[in-house]
């Protein structure tokens, strides 16, 4: 998931941050370690899903400090 939006970087370790039920569906949100020659950098990955159909609403990625 996160080695698509960052093709350059390895993802070298990521854990669960947090999940929530909203409106039926699930949100799970992960932190993602990223690397890459030059640099490293953490990413917060945020997925929506309906656990009912386990079909994806919506994907965001957003670099973290």
């Amino acid at each position: 998931m996160a080695q698509s939006a960052y093709p350059n970087y390895n993802a070298t370790d990521y854990s669960k941050v947090s999940q929530t039920q909203q409106n039926g569906n699930v949100k799970e949100v992960y932190k993602f370690v990223m690397e890459s020659p030059q640099e490293t950098m953490s990413i917060e990955g945020a997925v929506i899903y309906n656990p009912a159909t386990d079909r994806i609403i919506s994907i965001n990625f957003k670099e973290i400090s």
